[in-house]
């Protein structure tokens, strides 16, 4: 690939990236239950202050739809307080088919579990989004995946009792947003399993609420964080467009 055309796919991509990456803020109302509340529990992991649970998170709408940065990503648990933590399973699922879905942590998955994830376009314009995920005897010991028509696709958190909880908040049965997501402030972890490792820009924390009805409000329930992830808040067709850029970057590097 020459050198002008290169440069011409990473300059369109960085431009993409960086309208996605735009989103205003939205300010949120979790609330304070018996347990930690989200706001201590930020404070746990990346010190007092440094993300506010009210006023730092993602607007609902600009959280439902995610890629990965480049071709290869990582999420982990970082605190889950949930009575549900034995049964709840967190995945990405198909933006265009919500059934189908892809699981990264099951319920026996614990605090600093881990998973890669790994994005890749396919010649027929498709797109393969796999997991692998390596913390306990039953998980797959290779990469598990599924192909989706797009480089975006949605986080749900599914649960034995209160049913399964999107991204796309419309998509939920009680019509509550079960999410926050906040994204990363370039400052390191000072406790929890990431604690040394820099909360970096294009990092994002996922907190939920795993009860049906708005629960108890306080989404702490599951915190996970997804690192080289972005949200993609764009219309439809744009992130559509913006989509196909970022599978020629892998193709650029492929053949530079």
């Amino acid at each position: 690939m020459s050198g002008t055309r290169s440069f011409i796919i990473r300059a369109a991509i960085s431009a993409g990236l960086a309208l996605a990456a735009g989103q205003s803020y939205a300010t949120c109302a979790p609330a304070i239950s018996s347990e930690p509340s989200l706001q201590s529990s930020f404070n746990s992991l990346l010190g007092n202050g440094v993300l506010d649970a009210v006023n730092d998170c993602v607007n609902d709408g600009g959280d439902v739809a995610w890629t990965t940065v480049g071709t290869t990503a990582s999420t982990s648990i970082l605190i889950e307080l949930a009575g549900n933590a034995s049964s709840n399973m967190f995945g990405v699922y198909d933006l265009g088919d919500p059934s189908r879905r892809l699981s990264i942590f099951e319920g026996n998955d614990a605090v600093s579990s881990f998973a890669s994830l790994r994005l890749a376009h396919l010649a027929n314009g498709s797109w393969r989004v796999s997991v692998r995920e390596l913390n306990n005897a039953d998980d797959p010991s290779g990469w598990t995946s599924m192909t989706i028509a797009t480089s975006a696709f949605g986080f749900y958190l599914g649960t034995a009792t209160q049913g399964t909880f999107f991204s796309g908040t419309p998509l939920n049965a009680d019509g509550q947003d079960h999410l926050f997501a906040y994204a990363g402030t370039g400052t390191q972890f000072s406790g929890g399993p990431l604690s040394g490792e820099v909360f970096a820009l294009q990092d994002y924390i996922l907190a939920w609420e795993d009860l049906l009805g708005g629960g108890d409000r306080d989404y702490q329930d599951f915190i996970a964080v997804v690192q080289d992830v972005t949200p993609v808040p764009l219309p439809t067709a744009v992130w559509l467009f913006a989509s196909g850029l970022i599978g020629l970057v892998g193709v650029a590097r492929r053949r530079a």
